[in-house]
């Protein structure tokens, strides 16, 4: 596994972030999830409930899925 920290130098705008996500979701390789892999899920931002409740929905979605609270 490789690292790379860095700090940035000055705030992205819309059109830089959707060109960093297109370009980074051409390396994403999907890996199965075993039973038994414990997922935390994090979000933040002025969205980040509407965003944790649409995860949250997507995963729960899978047999099987236990939530803790």
């Amino acid at each position: 596994m490789r690292v790379h920290e860095f700090i940035v130098q000055s705030d992205y705008d819309q059109q830089e972030l959707i060109q960093i996500s297109n370009l980074a979701s051409s390396f994403v390789i999907l890996q199965p999830i075993h039973a038994g892999t414990r997922i935390r899920l994090s979000t933040r931002g002025k969205d980040e409930l509407e965003a944790l409740e649409t995860l949250i929905d997507c995963f729960s979605r899978v047999q099987g899925l236990e939530a803790e609270h």
